[in-house]
């Protein structure tokens, strides 16, 4: 899989990010192709919580099966 991510201040402990990511999982190396490659994108927002970066983190993407809501607490990076 391979992966980016662009993240940009909006204001104070606030921030905005977007991201694409691309792969295909198999039982081996051998069922692994480009014509079964998935994508998927999408936008988020950061709420940074310490100085050491720790934050809140609230993702929508959208990919082949439509699209997805995540939440995730305390992010280290």
């Amino acid at each position: 899989p391979a992966q980016a991510e662009l993240r940009a201040p909006v204001v104070g402990p606030l921030g905005a990010a977007v991201f694409a990511a691309a792969g295909d999982v198999a039982p081996d190396v051998g069922s692994l192709g480009l014509d079964r490659v998935k994508a998927a994108g999408g936008v988020g927002a950061r709420w940074r919580l310490t100085p050491a970066g720790a934050s809140v983190r609230v993702d929508v993407a959208l990919g082949s099966e439509g699209p997805e809501a995540y939440v995730l607490l305390l992010e280290a990076f």
